[in-house]
């Protein structure tokens, strides 16, 4: 009887806790599968937390910014088809889809997004970078005329994550299992140069190497670098000084993390990629866009 009464006890804490890790959550679950959300590390740190949104889709979540009272997220297609890459406008207070955006089938991967003012968004897309104005993105009069402008970024430099700050865009290069790297391209170059086609690496004013499968880049208040790294198996946050490179603080985080982005109050939003269509078979089940509070990490 003991033995029976402790199994329903251990039970009934399984589906209490499963219960909590599924609630609080926006948008729509995803009705392909019942798994139980995973309890990321570093969970208590997270704050909001969304449904990455069209997911049923086969779409796969992976840049995220901020602009103003809005993230920006975006996502490529896993089972093909159209679209190929679509972008969200989330309202972080309410956390509802109050806009979506089709890329130009081009764009494969959408993995990194930057916010620089003025409603100009850059979208890193491996071997391309797409310049929008969300001010004709998200109004469907206007959003064919949405993309101003396309580089081609030839290898070595790829299109992996974005960042940008202070005038600059820094280009992320995922790679394993060597480390990467991170180049600053000054905007005042590219807007110098209204007939460029292409960025090179040679045309950067600074260069960082980063740890291997770095996913997402985003820089704080105080102008420290946010770098995440990922796979099927781990998530990581490195707060790094972005003039040497060196690393100031590494925290465990949940696995798939994919871009970032600061907010004016310094939460910093991430999405994972772990349990979306393409990557079901993880051991994380976590397609989720969130924010975390970076004073909780530990």
């Amino acid at each position: 009887m003991i033995t029976v009464i402790r199994c329903l006890l251990a039970c009934a804490a399984f589906f209490a806790s499963a219960a909590l890790a599924g609630a609080g959550i926006a948008g729509s679950r995803p009705a392909y599968s019942d798994r139980v959300l995973s309890q990321p590390l570093n969970s208590a740190a997270i704050r909001a937390r969304m449904w990455a949104p069209d997911i049923d889709l086969g779409l796969v979540p992976q840049g995220v910014t901020v602009a103003g009272g809005s993230v920006l997220l975006s996502a490529y297609n896993g089972a093909g088809g159209f679209p190929t890459c679509r972008l969200y406008r989330i309202d972080r207070r309410t956390l509802s889809v109050t806009g979506r955006f089709d890329l130009p089938p081009m764009c494969g991967h959408a993995g990194g997004l930057a916010y620089a003012g003025g409603n100009r968004l850059f979208v890193a897309d491996t071997g391309h970078l797409f310049e929008v104005d969300l001010g004709k993105a998200f109004d469907p009069a206007s959003a064919g005329h949405a993309v101003v402008r396309t580089l081609s970024l030839p290898f070595p430099l790829r299109g992996s994550f974005l960042a940008y700050r202070d005038g600059a865009l820094w280009i992320g290069v995922y790679t394993k299992p060597e480390p990467g790297r991170i180049v600053r391209i000054p905007l005042e170059f590219i807007d110098a140069n209204p007939q460029l086609l292409e960025l090179r690496e040679e045309q950067a004013s600074a260069s960082l190497a980063t740890a291997t499968r770095s996913q997402g880049a985003s820089f704080d208040a105080e102008g420290f670098l946010w770098l995440s790294q990922s796979s099927s198996q781990f998530g990581r946050l490195q707060k790094l000084d972005p003039k040497t490179g060196k690393v100031l603080a590494s925290y465990a985080a949940v696995a798939g993390i994919e871009d970032l982005g600061f907010d004016a109050d310094g939460m910093l939003w991430a999405v994972s990629e772990a349990g979306s269509k393409r990557w079901f078979n993880w051991p994380t089940y976590y397609p989720v866009l969130f924010s975390i509070d970076v004073r909780a990490l530990h």
